[in-house]
């Protein structure tokens, strides 16, 4: 009876030490809740625009607003005072401006109220990236031999520097008054950075690719006849074609070229279609725009076709404009050995894709397929279609809108690659991509099935917004092909203006990245 009592007596006391502790503990956070206002949570720091910061934290109720101090150091000690204060702050995130570039900064926040004791700091530290007071190069101050760089007026600087050739220009007072100072002594057709220094920290970066220095080129103008001139031509002649409109209808080409226009602002047109159907080293083509529509009733099937006999080494397409033709991009239907094909810094759009695909391999062997810099817009069937045996492809800084949108059933959608190769999609971005209204419920997908895509893929910070049935097939979850839904907020995209407008988009063709 004894040792049930003692029992007894030990639950209860048990009972009453936990009461007593709970009661302890509901004082505690009683006191704390409203003793004062909790610190702001998930505060963090992201660099915009180069020298700004753009704050997030997460709301403290009760808060009136939210006050921040920011010191010139990295170290967060918060000694002395603050370089930059503002007092009850409502808007989160909140931008702080008119910071100094490649400076470390110490930025902390805590909530405020009438009712309630201020909270304590959260903190957080951050680097602005290089400033950039430069401005866009002026085409007519932009030569063979030098270039007129400017930068806002008044604004000072030390020195200009520029690579390659570690050119150093020192910057005068009338420079720095005028905001402008002419460089020369440099290579045509060089791509250069220049960078605009006051003593350590760089205020400005800039880069510019200077005119053809014609040489032993060959200047082309509007009057003159282009196809006698490349029928004449030798193996490894080079060409500048000057602004204006050129006709070439569907053009065998039979030897080494390199034709580039004289100015990447004010393209020469070229009305018309490459092929190839002989043993050809390299082809170079730049700065032009192309375009199959001399004839709209008419329009020309392909950009470039790949006829019986063809063997080219090499393929290089950089900074053009290619559009309005009725099928493929690319086309080859053949036998033959094809190397390397490089596509940089262009816009390729409104090909139909009613009769074929748009990179469209269908035979012979290709070294290599790289993309990137590049914009697609308007049209295809199915975007890339490689049944060739192939050697790497790859996809990179890539932006795709309203591709794979063509209502049949042989719209395989993005990406079909049916030869054991490497695969690559990395940093690209996909708005707007398959056809709303097809029957075809697989259209416009970034692979239609296993059998589609026999490459070694890799896959790496795409992005998509809005698209129809990408995720129809193979790939059935966008982290499959390392992609994240944002909406990119294109400026005009029915006028061919992708800027992107949503500072958290990073991916896609660099042109349209603030």
């Amino acid at each position: 009876m004894n040792k049930l009592k003692n029992i007894i007596y030990l639950i209860g006391l048990s009972i009453v030490i936990m009461l007593t502790g709970c009661s302890d503990i509901d004082d505690e956070i009683t006191n704390i809740g409203y003793g004062r206002l909790f610190s702001p949570t998930e505060l963090a720091a992201r660099i915009v625009n180069k020298t700004s910061v753009r704050l997030t934290w997460n709301a403290v109720k009760g808060a009136d607003g939210y006050n921040i101090e920011v010191f010139a150091n990295g170290d967060m000690s918060f000694d002395g005072a603050p370089v930059l204060s503002f007092n009850n702050i409502t808007e989160i995130p909140f931008i702080i401006e008119g910071l100094e570039g490649e400076s470390d900064y110490s930025i902390r926040v805590r909530a405020v109220g009438s009712a309630t004791a201020e909270s304590k700091w959260a903190a957080v530290t951050v680097k602005t990236d290089a400033e950039q007071i430069f401005l866009p190069v002026d085409p007519d101050e932009l030569k063979a031999t030098e270039v007129t760089l400017r930068w806002t007026p008044g604004q000072t600087g030390t020195e200009i520097v520029i690579t390659p050739g570690n050119i150093k220009h020192v910057v005068t007072a009338q420079e720095i008054t005028n905001g402008a100072a002419t460089i020369t002594g440099l290579i045509g057709e060089t791509t250069y950075t220049a960078k605009l220094m006051n003593g350590a920290k760089t205020r400005g970066t800039l880069t510019f690719t200077t005119l053809i220095d014609l040489g032993d080129a060959t200047g082309v103008y509007p009057e003159d006849d282009l196809i006698a001139i490349l029928d004449a031509a030798k193996n490894g002649d080079a060409f500048v074609l000057f602004p204006g409109t050129y006709n070439l209808g569907a053009y065998d080409i039979t030897k080494s070229l390199k034709i580039s226009g004289y100015k990447s602002n004010d393209k020469p047109v070229i009305y018309g279609q490459l092929t190839c159907s002989s043993s050809v080293n390299s082809l170079e083509l730049k700065s032009i725009t192309f375009r199959g529509d001399e004839t709209p009733s008419a329009m020309l099937g392909q950009f470039f076709n790949i006829l019986v006999g063809c063997n080219l080494k090499t393929l290089s397409i950089n900074d053009c404009d290619i559009y309005n033709y009725a099928n493929q991009l690319i086309y080859n239907n053949t036998s033959g050995t094809i190397g390397d094909i490089i596509i940089t810094n262009s816009l390729i759009h409104d090909i139909e894709g009613s009769g074929g695909d748009g990179i469209d391999f269908r035979g012979s062997t290709l070294g290599s397929f790289k993309v990137e810099n590049t914009t697609f817009y308007n049209g295809f069937r199915t975007f890339l279609r490689m049944q060739a045996k192939s050697g790497p492809i790859s996809f990179t800084n890539c932006t795709f809108y309203r591709i794979a949108n063509y209502d049949n059933s042989n719209n395989h959608g993005l990406f079909r690659v049916t030869d054991g190769t490497t695969f690559e999609v990395k940093n690209c971005i996909f708005v707007e991509t398959g056809n709303a209204t097809t029957s075809v419920t697989t259209a416009g997908n970034f692979c239609r099935q296993s059998s589609n895509m026999k490459a070694t893929t890799s896959y790496a910070t795409n992005v998509y917004y809005s698209c129809y049935q990408l995720w129809v097939g193979l790939y059935t979850s966008p982290s499959a092909c390392s992609a994240s839904e944002v909406n990119p907020q294109f400026k005009n995209p029915a006028q061919g203006d992708f800027t992107v407008q949503n500072i958290d988009v990073t991916a896609g063709d660099p042109r349209w990245l603030k």
